[in-house]
């Protein structure tokens, strides 16, 4: 009875949560990218684990043997490939992979709820329990993590592994054992092989032990088990990372940084380490002001902070400017730094050392993240997809330690009180979550928005060049991932995460002698990207080099349809 008690309202919400990614499945068009749910990012997977399943090693273009992918969900993705050749259900059945991990994080986040507030209340406690499912329910049911969760990409696995993580470190502080050590280092393996920025939590959480042994006297021995577990588990990656001549981290981390920087205005750009150095103020404005956007982003996925961050138009705390090196953060920025300095707040009132350490972790995390982002992405489009598996976690944490407040106050005497403000808090969560339904993710549930939704143009473009070009042409994009999945001649990824070649020749400025050296024969892409990673990334550039034979209608930009005039090549 106390089992069903238990697990059977977990349950419901998995099948309430499943069910909205049904849906959401349901109404994915598996030809069109615009984050309803798919990216063309999302294509580089797909396509990786069909040439995993044929036996063409790790591509995701039609030529390079790549790492630029996160490792596990880059292994992953080989199993849906040997279920189907078939290119739509292929697409479907990745789909259907993130649902079953985000069913598993859901689970990892009834049972992190439950180990945290276990020190404050006992296990028996239905406090806990309702806690723990509240938490559960708010999380899986929000419209933003659904749609990540099927979006064939690797983010919600690091949410889980995450999760995992965080769950084996506590419960090795709350029964300490060699065994646990060693899960914890199996458990930092697979956190860093999902996604390897969780090396920056993976740093604080060693520290936290090295200062705060969790085995009387086993100080260095605990260090040592975590770590040969988590190399263990991780080796594989690095015996083939370093099998192709390559650093152990995803190449595509170094073009991100070319990518966003190279597409930015010249005034848009970077001031270089020599003016901090010098005691300029423009390097620390211009990193501010991205370590500022990297915030805001951040705080907009954290719902316990959604529900108070003003709508961009409105006049409450519209800019925020920090004299010392005249920076203008926005209003939500703002809200989120002073909010999470109140949950650091709620903390210390909970009593507990282990609540108030979670809470020092989290904010040594988020700082290393907006550091780290704010130096290595120049371009605010990566900033949701990265900041999205942190702003999860921290949003779970700060329930768990909002909740261990209120078990520490006298629950006999406060219980009508103490429930109204749980009911209050996540009645609101879940309006929030209704109101994001009815708007911003409608697709989900109505039919004719996808019907009816503007085509991105990259499906339209391989369809039109399997028609109207030679099946052995060679074809050269930045953005491959549908035309690579869906075109019939060879497409050569030039963005460079998924080709290094690419990358060093965007960066020494020769991808026009790229181009040749590839003898490649179309370039296809927005005209924005063929200017600023094509013609202002090649030293010998000249007009003539390219020519328009196509340019078809899509949702941001156009696709331009270039041939190349080889006889241009030296």
């Amino acid at each position: 009875m106390i089992f069903l008690r238990r697990f059977i309202p977990l349950l419901l919400i998995l099948i309430i949560g499943m069910y909205f990614r049904m849906v959401a499945i349901q109404q994915t068009d598996p030809t069109n990218v615009i984050e309803q749910p798919l990216l063309d990012d999302s294509f580089y997977y797909i396509t990786l684990g069909r040439n995993l399943a044929d036996g063409k090693g790790a591509m995701v273009d039609d030529q390079h043997l790549t790492t630029g992918f996160q490792p596990l969900w880059g292994a992953m993705s080989v199993f849906p490939a040997l279920l189907t050749d078939d290119l739509s259900s292929l697409v479907h059945l990745f789909q259907w992979m993130g649902v079953l991990v985000s069913a598993v994080a859901c689970v990892l986040v009834y049972v992190l709820t439950v180990e945290v507030l276990t020190q404050i209340a006992p296990i028996q406690s239905g406090w806990v329990t309702m806690m723990a499912w509240l938490n559960a329910a708010v999380w899986y049911w929000h419209p933003h993590h659904i749609a990540y969760s099927i979006n064939g990409m690797e983010t919600t696995l690091s949410t889980c592994a995450t999760l995992f993580m965080l769950v084996i470190f506590l419960r090795l502080y709350h029964r300490p054992s060699p065994k646990y050590a060693l899960i914890l280092g199996m458990s930092m393996g697979v956190a860093f092989l999902a996604r390897v920025d969780a090396s920056m939590l993976i740093v604080w959480l060693v520290i936290a032990i090295a200062l705060f042994p969790p085995i009387q006297g086993q100080r260095i021995a605990t260090i040592i088990r975590v770590g040969v577990m988590s190399l263990i588990i991780s080796s594989p990656w690095a015996v083939f990372s370093l099998a192709q001549g390559k650093f152990i981290l995803p190449e595509s981390g170094f073009a991100v940084r070319a990518h966003t920087l190279y597409t930015g205005q010249s005034d848009q750009l970077p001031p270089p380490l020599s003016s901090a150095l010098d005691g300029e103020p423009a390097f620390a404005r211009y990193y501010g002001q991205k370590m500022s956007q990297f915030i805001g982003e951040l705080g907009k996925q954290m719902y316990p902070f959604t529900i108070g961050i003003p709508q961009p138009d409105s006049p409450f705390l519209q800019d925020i400017n920090i004299r010392i090196v005249n920076i203008n953060i926005t209003h939500g920025t703002f809200l989120v730094m002073i909010g999470y300095v109140l949950i650091g707040g709620v903390t210390v009132f909970t009593r507990s050392r282990m609540i108030i350490g979670l809470w020092v972790i989290t904010a040594l995390w988020i700082i290393t993240a907006i550091i780290l982002y704010s130096f290595v992405v120049i371009s605010w489009w990566f900033y949701e997809r990265y900041a999205l598996p942190i702003a999860e976690i921290v949003s779970i944490l700060m329930f768990c330690m909002l909740y261990a407040l209120l078990l520490r106050l006298n629950i006999k005497k406060w219980t009508a009180g103490i429930v109204l403000i749980i009911l209050m808090i996540n009645g609101m969560l879940l309006i929030q979550n209704y109101r994001l339904f009815t708007n911003e993710y409608r697709w989900i549930f109505d039919p004719a928005i996808n019907h009816t939704a503007p085509r991105s143009g990259f499906y339209e473009a391989a369809i039109w060049l399997n028609e109207n070009v030679p099946a052995d042409s060679r074809i050269g994009a930045f953005q491959s991932g549908v035309m690579v999945y869906y075109a019939d001649a060879p497409v050569i990824n030039l963005d460079g995460k998924v080709n290094a070649d690419a990358h060093r020749a965007m960066t020494e400025g020769r991808m026009w002698d790229y181009i040749c050296d590839q003898q490649l024969d179309y370039i296809v892409d927005w005209p924005v990207m063929i200017y600023f990673l094509l013609m202002q990334r090649s030293h010998n550039w000249a007009d003539g080099h390219l020519e328009q034979i196509a340019l078809l209608d899509g949702w941001i930009n156009p696709i331009q349809i270039n041939r190349v005039n080889r006889d241009r090549c030296r």
